[in-house]
This record gives structure tokens, C-alpha cells and sequence, in this order.
């Protein structure tokens, strides 16, 4: 390219500059699309219900047994594959809960009582996590890396009172009762930091954080009647789902929160739901849940950067409604499900020349790399030459969205 080729583009840039800076922020925020695998019934078109998936894409979950109620707890990946879980002897059926990246996997087996458990895919090991006493109940809820795992236990025989319990190496640490009627964990980071919930029957619950030992009670916004915890991630921010009555109508509503140092921030809704229930969150503050709208119209969400997704416009799913979004993990793949089928949603990446984040190579595109023309170290240099010019102009009109 000649000295009057760069001139003129030099001329176009700076014209069109103007307008630049208004049209960046006008552009509401957009999400990539994703893609989706149905993770399929290993024997018949039975009922299948992903739960939790891990770091590495391996999904942990229940499947109604052909012809029957009865729940067998399964693994998804490697292979794209329905492992079974072998049950003990005596275990009459399994449902997973969660799963961490070295492929361990907590639930709750019936043996008739129900017990958590904890199976190493690896080494083929079911551990049962047994209650206080022999006729009690227990509760595997979540795990962390290092295999510490949480959950409720109970005090006496049957199912009541609940105890928050934390077991590492097969010691339980029972938290107690916390001066209410029962106590319950749900979920623990790979800090070692759990979270759960404490309450009366009929009675505000409330989310409690413990940190190297320390019981500490989280608050919730001004006006929640309850608060029950979703998820913990590896920056102390906690999911939380409020309970609270319209001061209108006096109907229950419920919203989720992030919390951290103290913050409260809401996560709000999209049109026409009234319901929102955060599920899980990652280590990038993304959140996944559900939203309730009139009529009990269901949809499962996507929270990002203060905006909210409804999954369903994110996918082209052949048939069906994402209902409940349950689990997504740091490389942003989502677990949802929805009409008793669970599909697991991977993130497409955006395309080449795509510079406003928008997932679409369009004219603000243009406006970016012409703002950048000539600049090093730039996210326009679609070539990689070092400096933005002629070649990353091609590259950006190559990849034009039609």
C-alpha cells in the first residue's frame, strides 16, 4: 500500500471517529451462541438429570431406571458416554450431586435409610458417609478438589434434626446446631470455604459462611423474610437466592444476590419473570439459574457483567425448552435441562475480527480497527504482524457477518 493509499484510510478513520465513542456505548452488551450435546439415556428414553459438571466437561447425574422409579447416579464423559456408578451391595438405588475434577463424585444412595456417598471413578471406591446413629440420615451435597466434602447429617435416628457436617479423609466435623433446629452445607471451595444454611421450621433461614474455623452469618438485602445459599466460588462472592413479599400485593417473590465483603448485588430478572433462583456460579462471576414468569412459564438463565440471558436465545436446540440451567464450570460450559433431558452447552468462540465483543463481525468492528490503524500491541492486529493495517483490514471484510 502506497503513501496515498494510507493517507485516504487515515482520512476515512478520522471522519468516522466522531460517531465512534457514541456507538460503543449505545451497543447493549451480547453472548456468543453456544452449542449443545444431549447427554442420552443409556437404555431407554427414560428420564436423565444432569447435576453438577467439572472443570474437564465430566457431568455427574441421576437416570430413572427403564420401566421403573428407582434412580441409578451416573457419569457423562470421557467418550461422551453414560457411565453407571456400581452400587454396593444392599444399595437399592444412587443420585449424584456433585462431582470435582478428579472425577469424585458425592451423593445419596437408599440402603433403605438414605446415606451419602462418595465414589472415586478412578479407583472404583463407593464410600458411604454414615449418619450420627445407625438409624439416621445423611446427605452428600457438594466437594471440593482436594475431596473435602459437605452435607447434613442427622443427630438422632430419622431424619431429624438436620447437622451441617464437613468430612475430610474420613473424619466428620459436625458444625452443631447453631442455636436454631437444624443446620445444613451445600457447598465448599477449593479454599477450603463453606457455605450453608441454618433455620427453624416455618422460620427465617439464614446463609452462614466458615472460614479456618469461623461461623460467620451472612446478611441479605433489606426486607427478605429467608435467604438460602447457591454457591461459593474461589473468590469468597456468594450466590444466594431471598425470599421477600411484594409490598403491593403481598405475593412472595423470589430474587438472588451476589454477596462479597458485604456487597449486596442483585441480579435481577427479564420481562415478565418474577421469580429468580440462582443455582451455580463460577470462578468468573458467571451465574446460571431459573426464571418463574405467570403462568409457571419456566426458562433457564445466564448472568454475566450485570446483564441477564435467557439461555433459549443462546441455542438452537431441535426441540424442547432449557428449563433450569443447574451447574457451569470455569471454561463456561453450562448444564441445563429441561423436558427430562439434559444438554450440556459449550461456549462458540467468537469470530475472527470481532472487537467489540458482540460475537459478530459488523461496521463497529470497522470503526475499532480504523481507530487503532498503525497502533502495536492491539487487539486489531488480526494477523499477529505487530501493528494494525491492510492485511488485518482483509481479515476483518473476510469474516464480515452476512
Amino acid at each position: 500500500m502506497n503513501w496515498h493509499d494510507s493517507r485516504r484510510l487515515r482520512g476515512i478513520r478520522d471522519s468516522l471517529m466522531v460517531p465512534l465513542v457514541g456507538l460503543l456505548a449505545s451497543l447493549a452488551q451480547s453472548q456468543c451462541p453456544y452449542s449443545a450435546v444431549a447427554i442420552q439415556h443409556p437404555a431407554c428414553d427414560g428420564s436423565i438429570v444432569g447435576t453438577a459438571i467439572n472443570d474437564i466437561g465430566h457431568v455427574a447425574g441421576r437416570y430413572t431406571r427403564c420401566g421403573s422409579d428407582l434412580m441409578e447416579a451416573f457419569l457423562w464423559g470421557p467418550d461422551d458416554r453414560v457411565t453407571t456408578l456400581p452400587r454396593p451391595p444392599g444399595v437399592l438405588e444412587a443420585r449424584a450431586h456433585d462431582i470435582n475434577d478428579c472425577d469424585e463424585i458425592v451423593g445419596t444412595q437408599s440402603s433403605p435409610g438414605f446415606r451419602g456417598f462418595v465414589y472415586n471413578h478412578r479407583s472404583s471406591l463407593w464410600t458411604e458417609l454414615p449418619p450420627v446413629t445407625p438409624s439416621g440420615w445423611s446427605f452428600a451435597i457438594g466437594l471440593n478438589n482436594d475431596g473435602t466434602i459437605v452435607g447434613q447429617r442427622s443427630l438422632k435416628d430419622g431424619v431429624a434434626p438436620l447437622n451441617a457436617f464437613v468430612w475430610q479423609d474420613g473424619r466428620f466435623i459436625d458444625l452443631g446446631l447453631l442455636g436454631v433446629a437444624e443446620t445444613g452445607a451445600s457447598d465448599i471451595n477449593q479454599l477450603g470455604h463453606t457455605i450453608g444454611w441454618r433455620g427453624n421450621p416455618g422460620v427465617d433461614d439464614e446463609v452462614f459462611r466458615l472460614i479456618d474455623g469461623e461461623i460467620e452469618v451472612i446478611r441479605t438485602i433489606e426486607g427478605s423474610d429467608s435467604s438460602s445459599p447457591a454457591d461459593i466460588n474461589v473468590h469468597g462472592t456468594i450466590a444466594m437466592v431471598c425470599l421477600l413479599e411484594d409490598e403491593k400485593t403481598s405475593e412472595l417473590l423470589i430474587q438472588s444476590v451476589l454477596w462479597q465483603d458485604g456487597a449486596i448485588i442483585p441480579l435481577g430478572t427479564l420481562p415478565g419473570y418474577q421469580w429468580v433462583t440462582a443455582i451455580a456460579m463460577n470462578d468468573n462471576q458467571q451465574v446460571v439459574g431459573q426464571l418463574i414468569g405467570s403462568g409457571g412459564r419456566q426458562i433457564a438463565f445466564l448472568w454475566q457483567e450485570d446483564e441477564m440471558f435467557d439461555l433459549n436465545a443462546l441455542v438452537d436446540l431441535p426441540e424442547g425448552t432449557l428449563t433450569r440451567a443447574v451447574d457451569i464450570n470455569n471454561r463456561g460450559e453450562i448444564l441445563a435441562t429441561g423436558g427430562g433431558r439434559t444438554h450440556v452447552l459449550s461456549p462458540r468462540a467468537p469470530p475472527l475480527g470481532d472487537l467489540d465483543g458482540d460475537c459478530q463481525v459488523s461496521a463497529t468492528d470497522l470503526l475499532v480497527l480504523l481507530e487503532q490503524w498503525g497502533s502495536h500491541k492491539s487487539a486489531a492486529d488480526l494477523d499477529g504482524s505487530g501493528s494494525v493495517g491492510f492485511e488485518d483490514l482483509l481479515l476483518l471484510l473476510a469474516n464480515w457477518t452476512r
